[in-house]
């Protein structure tokens, strides 16, 4: 287990429970997405929002986050399919917005 919070830490994530079951290889993780940091916190977090358990790995090496490396935000495989079929399927527009929008400045 020390081991995998050492692994933890230089990948840059808190040893929480998770974190380390995605180290110690009793959880089976995969990638669902690989951004940029700015957008990997919001597919996190738009992933979280909605129930699915994510991490994020860095993908650069050293003590100090560089903005040109990638994160992967990272899922429980069972939940894989439900979180791309999220991130992948386009929202529908509202078309209430526009109604209002034309009856505050028509």
């Amino acid at each position: 287990m020390a081991a995998g919070r050492a692994d933890a830490a230089r990948a840059g994530l808190a040893c929480g429970r998770r974190a380390c079951d995605i180290l110690d290889g009793t959880m089976s993780w995969s990638t669902c997405w690989t951004a940029p940091t700015p957008e990997a916190h919001l597919v996190k977090g738009f992933l979280e929002t909605r129930g699915v358990p994510c991490l994020l790995l860095g993908e650069g090496a050293g003590l100090y986050p560089v903005p040109g490396f990638a994160l992967r935000v990272l899922v429980p495989d069972e939940w894989l399919p439900v979180a791309r079929k999220m991130l992948t399927t386009p929202r529908p527009r509202r078309p209430r917005a526009a109604g209002l929008l034309r009856r505050i400045h028509g």
